[in-house]
């Protein structure tokens, strides 16, 4: 909405006579909380899930079970155990080789095709 300067009710002008908007009062509707709950959800429902269950499963690694009722606490001895597993450190070695031949290959490749699109 403009006003003329001659508009002495509420005088939206400069000094030199130009026009300008009248801020107008922006409400914050209901539907855009809902929109942006809809949007967050899936995301939060992602971290909740691929976060927080493996964060309490954890807590069961430090413990042996033998029974329903009885646990036993064993520390890091599941984890020394892993560490000390030939099969286990190959698996490894083998994982860490496919990251880094896959994120070189791959920045490399992506380094190449930027540098044919840039002329």
């Amino acid at each position: 909405m403009f006003i003329d300067e001659h508009d002495h009710a509420n005088s939206a002008t400069s000094s030199g006579g130009v026009l300008r908007a009248l801020p107008q009062k922006r409400r914050k509707r209901r539907s855009d909380t809902r929109v942006a709950a809809l949007f967050l959800l899936p995301a939060g429902l992602g971290f909740a899930v691929f976060y927080f269950t493996p964060l309490c499963a954890d807590f069961s690694k430090f413990h042996e079970h033998h029974h329903a009722a009885e646990r036993f606490f064993v520390g890091i001895n599941n984890y020394t155990k892993a560490f000390s597993d030939p099969l286990f450190l190959n698996a490894l070695g083998v994982t860490f080789l496919y990251v880094v031949i896959n994120i070189v290959t791959q920045t490399l490749l992506r380094l190449r095709l930027l540098s044919c699109c840039i002329v």
